[in-house]
């Protein structure tokens, strides 16, 4: 048994960065080189900007190296519940955004050359239960409406696809424009081509402090330089601290634990998932699983509001077996968890606490994707560009109780899995 990713176990070479060993200059400082600050760094760069990127660990700690790899060009409600949440305008141009996430993300991959392994074999979401089935339908003929290509599954198609058990689902559907990738390996190649446009990233560089002192802001690092900017990106997500009063207590940093096998035989690997999309289920507190590196099945799901003990990790291994029989008595190798940064509305935040400050974070497991976008997006802004995004600059608002958080959130987590119990 290993307690670390499959992705670290199979990454490449990291890019070679160090600390930053002297105070130092730059229109725009970002903090943390996750998807969203890389991309930010990349457009801002490629844009002539000159921009320092300082990540707190190593490169690719976090959620970024720690996801399941799905490229899903999607938020948690459909462009009908965008609309209902935002209004007409606005919600036609969040959805708009969020369909074209995964086109960007491959985009990138082409344009740069990187080697993550990525594939847009399309991403399903079954159904756990009949009473799913409609509301899939009406998020199909929306999203096919403006353009998307998306495809209502029955039963049969489910089980053909899936490979699993013929039972397990009632039907389901695809969304061809999703994929896989290897998420370590897609950061390690958006840090290269950051670093080729002339932005400078560094690692263990914890930035502890970010103060105006005019004219200009300053961001203290732990080991004692200055990073002096005009302007500063703070995407820190869910790993966000107290670096900026209230920042952490804006979201839910909630735990999502994967598991991954040893690698499959040939034979199992024509059975199950034979074309290579990725699933999610439709339950409240569902369930995600794959083919990953080396043939290998990985699965994940919810996890505790605390650390990760071994025992958390027993779920998937009777999920996945419950689904696929023929997995029983096959090894497990890697066990992780990683964390996401949950907003109260389900949308990304987008907060501007001062003039020249930003902060970006809440992307409600679709980080892949809606990083690489918004991170993009919140460059070009940063440049001076009009209408790179359509996420409304909102204030900076603390949730209720947040310290609280893990007793409240825990009983409402075991509270949804009763009701994807009795559905």
């Amino acid at each position: 048994m290993t307690i670390a990713s499959v992705w670290a176990a199979s990454a490449n070479r990291a890019p070679a960065t160090g600390r930053l060993a002297e105070s130092a200059r730059a229109d725009v400082a970002v903090i943390g080189a996750g998807y969203l600050g890389v991309t930010a760094a990349l457009a801002l760069a490629a844009g002539g900007a000159r921009v320092v990127v300082v990540e707190r660990g190593a490169l690719g700690e976090g959620a970024s190296a720690l996801n399941g790899g799905q490229v899903i060009p999607g938020l948690k409600r459909g462009p009908a519940g965008l609309i209902a949440q935002l209004g007409r305008e606005r919600g036609e141009a969040v959805t708009r955004f969020v369909m074209r996430s995964a086109d960007l993300v491959f985009s990138l991959v082409e344009q740069h050359g990187i080697d993550c392994s990525a594939v847009r074999s399309g991403w399903i979401q079954v159904a756990a239960s009949p009473a799913a089935l409609p509301e899939q339908r009406a998020r199909v003929a929306q999203i096919n409406e403006r353009g998307g290509a998306a495809v209502m599954l029955d039963a049969r198609e489910v089980q053909r696809l899936l490979g699993g058990r013929a039972d397990a689902y009632c039907g389901g559907w695809l969304n061809r424009e999703a994929g896989t990738l290897h998420p370590l390996n897609y950061l390690y190649g958006l840090i290269r081509a950051a670093l080729a446009a002339g932005a400078q990233i560094y690692r263990q560089s914890e930035a502890v402090q970010v103060a105006w002192q005019a004219p200009a802001w300053q961001v203290r690092l732990a080991h004692g330089p200055v990073l002096t900017a005009e302007q500063v990106l703070v995407c820190t997500n869910a790993y966000s601290d107290d670096l900026w009063p209230g920042l952490r207590q804006s979201i839910l940093p909630a735990s999502s634990l994967q598991i991954a096998t040893a690698p499959l035989p040939a034979e199992l690997l024509a059975q199950i998932l034979p074309q290579g999309q990725a699933v999610s289920d439709s339950r409240r507190v569902m369930n995600y699983f794959r083919i990953g590196p080396q043939g290998r099945f990985m699965i994940g799901g919810r996890g505790p509001f605390r650390a990760a003990r071994r025992g958390d990790y027993d779920g998937l291994i009777r999920a996945m077996c419950r689904l696929y029989p023929q997995l029983r008595g096959t090894a497990v190798e890697h066990f992780w968890a990683g964390q996401v940064a949950l907003t109260r509305d389900f949308l990304p935040h987008v907060h501007q606490p001062r003039p020249g400050l930003w902060c970006v974070l809440g992307c409600n497991g679709r980080g892949i994707a809606l990083s690489s976008a918004l991170g993009t997006a919140i460059g070009g802004q940063l440049l001076g560009r009009a209408e790179t995004h359509p996420f409304a600059v909102t204030p900076l608002r603390r949730l209720p109780l947040h310290r609280l958080h893990r007793l409240y959130a825990g009983g409402l987590i075991q509270y949804f899995r009763l009701m994807d119990r009795f559905a």
